[in-house]
């Protein structure tokens, strides 16, 4: 520091009124000159910083500075900071005031001098963290430590290890926000543990990790260092894969995935493999079945409990996939009670990759360019419609998702949401599993989390893990962040959709999902069986509102998403009834990449519904009827009801509904049969289907005695069930027959 001849006292210190005046800086009205280092001097720079700023000073002071006479022109140290210690006097003194105002002005300068060189000793006094202890996970490694009070963040330093000497220098792999983690309901302050989940080093390589403490942007001191050696990947070597065998910077190629779970079936008789379908590249779609002591048969998993995972249906999104075949792997090998337990209770369904072609060249939509994540309730192309045949006849528990997104936490879950499911099983996925499991063993592990902000207007009800929820199971959709970068300085961000450094740490947050919510079925399928049974009852009955948009509100305030209006709220209805052409109707459109200009399509209406499980009732002459009291109520109006294209439909191509069927919600006072009143009272039976709903006098028939034949069926059951007598029953068949239907 280069200190001039104060006329008046000094300018306080920063924090004290004023501020640190930078080099160059006009001196101040006074005549004071203050040069001093970029650094303010309550801040430890680094090293080569610090090392800067003192050679500016020291060319700072090889230049004249005039003031008041004074020309300064050597400089000492005191510590980092330069100050004046030699002045050589180039003035005549003229009379004793002179020399007295000199004097006390050399007094002040050095009182000011040793004023700010006692700021510095401040960082050496902040304290170290202590208590910090490192537990190895797959694929990362738990860092925790002790509270610092005061602390307004940590950094996390890993070092490599050769034995027990440094191999390299040390590098800041992670920083702890008191934001990263998002707290419980109502609430929602950020909360957590101190806790950090470090992923990105070498598996089975020996590391030190230590921890300090910034305090308004001034780092500590360093912990002592804990030192560790890393898991080895799970399972035997010869089945790992090209993002294991490249040490996480190289994804798995399509051959070698095929190869590498192939290979895992014919070796392990816990796995079966089975090919479900094929894309319109002709790649398999592989659903591996896994039990224990050996995998069930098909017809048994029904009967059972499961659980179903899917990843990468986005192409791009390529870390889900990565992660299933890690736990592929040890699902097959390990002999470990807790992995036992679990195959013993329940069968768990990998389908591995539910993209095969977008993956192959890291795009996110399948070969016909459609978002295969709103396509499972339409059911247009052949991984899609496969996906939910094995879903209809496993009948899982729990549906898992696993995607990525470009930046956030390490990971981001969430529930189904759609107004329609039953509010109690939401509840259960939201609360339970997600905010109360994933959210609370993951601030534990030391991944970041908070629920997935991706929600709007743009069908996200067809996306996968909503669709489970409408089918009277959890689901749970897994985002993974791309980039990171405040967090995860050490993974870089290079821009553009994939950011490689953060590949390991992208697979091994999916891979600890994963197991977690295996953990979280196997402990809670009492509980889980039970809500579940609850909603299939809940919707078999038929009873409350019918929603056709629409989301239950977040549970947090301000909510953390867009929350969808409801637009289409009914009371609750009979069902829908389709024509013999609408029965039969196929989506097409045009194939893209290798394939372009080749046209697609889709199975029929028909084929579509009977891949969910839709429960479908022959009217007669190809017409059909679907009705609302059946377990897949939800999803029924999402692909049948004609008021689907509302106002908040995303813009682009509807991703929502196969027809627009006739809803059937006649509440007419009298039994009208085309124009013919029957003068017979329109009763609702206890599923909310009146008579005027059962008699398709809408529909085109082939013969008017055909229609009499319809006609007099329903009017049998309506006498059988006693909702009218026979006199009523002889009265709606004249109506009938008056009719010109």
């Amino acid at each position: 520091m280069i200190v001039g001849v104060p006329a008046v006292p000094p300018p306080p210190l920063e924090g004290q009124g004023g501020r640190h005046m930078r080099p160059g800086e006009p001196s101040t009205p006074s005549g004071l000159h203050l040069l001093i280092p970029a650094t303010p001097v309550h801040a430890r720079a680094p090293a080569e910083e610090r090392a800067v700023n003192r050679q500016r000073a020291f060319e700072e002071t090889r230049r004249p500075h005039d003031c008041s006479g004074f020309r300064i022109t050597e400089q000492g140290r005191k510590g980092d900071f330069a100050m004046s210690t030699m002045i050589t006097r180039r003035v005549r003194f003229r009379g004793d005031a002179t020399r007295l105002w000199i004097a006390v002005a050399l007094v002040f300068a050095l009182a000011f001098a040793l004023l700010a060189a006692s700021v510095r000793p401040a960082v050496a006094e902040q304290a170290a963290p202590t208590g910090v202890s490192v537990e190895q996970g797959q694929g990362f490694a738990t860092v925790s430590w002790d509270v610092v009070e005061g602390a307004t963040e940590y950094q996390i330093e890993r070092t490599p290890l050769d034995g027990d000497e440094p191999a390299g220098p040390g590098e800041v792999v992670g920083v702890w926000f008191p934001n990263r983690h998002l707290g419980p309901p109502p609430e929602g302050n950020p909360t957590g543990d101190l806790t950090f989940a470090d992923s990105g080093f070498v598996l089975g390589d020996r590391y030190q990790w230590r921890v300090r403490a910034v305090m308004d942007d001034t780092e500590g001191e360093w912990s002592e260092p804990v030192a560790g050696g890393t898991q080895e990947p799970v399972g035997p070597e010869e089945f790992r894969t090209g993002f294991e065998l490249s040490d996480g910077q190289e994804w798995t190629t399509h051959e070698d995935e095929v190869e590498v779970v192939e290979a895992i079936a014919a070796a392990s008789d816990r796995v079966r493999l089975d090919t479900i379908g094929e894309t319109y590249e002709g790649r398999p779609m592989q659903l591996a079945t896994v039990g224990f002591p050996e995998a069930p048969d098909a017809d048994q998993i029904a009967d059972s409990p499961s659980v179903f995972i899917m990843c990468t249906i986005h192409g791009a999104e390529r870390s889900g996939r990565e992660a299933c075949m890690i736990l592929l792997r040890e699902l097959a090998f390990s002999d470990d009670e807790r992995v036992t337990d679990i195959l013993s209770q329940a069968t768990v369904l990998i389908n591995p990759t539910a993209n095969p072609d977008g993956q192959s060249i890291a795009r996110r939509t399948n070969t016909a360019g459609q978002d295969l994540n709103r396509d499972s309730l339409l059911l247009r192309h052949p991984e899609t419609f496969p996906l939910a045949e094995a879903i209809r006849d496993y009948e899982p528990e729990l549906i898992v998702d696993a995607h990525e997104k470009g930046g956030g936490p390490d990971t981001d879950p969430s529930w189904p949401r759609s107004q329609i499911i039953n509010e109690e099983l939401v509840s259960l996925a939201q609360n339970d599993l997600v905010i109360g499991r994933l959210f609370g063993d993951g601030n534990q592990a030391g991944w970041s989390m908070r629920p997935y902000t991706g929600w709007a207007n743009n069908n996200w009800e067809a996306w996968h893990h909503n669709m489970a929820g409408m089918k009277n199971a959890l689901g749970t959709l897994l985002e993974t962040a791309r980039a990171t970068p405040a967090s995860r300085p050490a993974e870089g961000n290079v821009g553009g959709f994939d950011q490689p450094g953060s590949q390991p740490r992208r697979v091994y947050t999916h891979l600890w999902s994963l197991h977690t919510l295996l953990d979280y079925h196997h402990e809670n399928l009492s509980t889980i069986e039970d809500v579940l049974a609850v909603s299939e009852a809940a919707n078999t009955a038929n009873q409350g509102p019918v929603y056709v948009d629409g989301a239950y509100a977040p549970p947090y305030d301000p909510p953390f998403s867009r929350v969808e209006p409801f637009t289409v709220e009914l009371d609750p209805f009979c069902g829908y009834r389709l024509s013999g052409e609408q029965y039969q109707v196929r989506d097409s459109g045009t194939l893209i990449g290798p394939l372009a200009g080749q046209e697609w399509t889709s199975a029929t209406v028909e084929d579509r519904l009977a891949a969910h499980g839709v429960e479908v009732e022959d009217v007669g002459a190809g017409i059909v009827q679907v009705p609302l009291a059946q377990p897949l109520r939800p999803l029924l109006p999402y692909v049948l009801d004609p008021e689907l294209d509302t106002a908040v439909r995303p813009i682009g191509t509807p991703n929502l509904g196969m027809v627009d069927a006739v809803r059937l919600d006649d509440r007419r006072a009298t039994v009208v049969v085309g124009d013919v009143d029957s003068g017979v009272p329109n009763r609702v039976d206890d599923v909310n289907c009146s008579i005027n709903d059962l008699i398709a006098d809408e529909q085109a028939w082939p013969a008017h005695g055909r229609f009499l034949m319809h006609v007099d069926g329903v009017v049998r059951e309506l006498v059988a069930d006693g909702l009218i007598d026979r006199r009523e029953a002889a009265a709606i068949r004249r109506a009938a027959a008056e009719s010109d239907v």
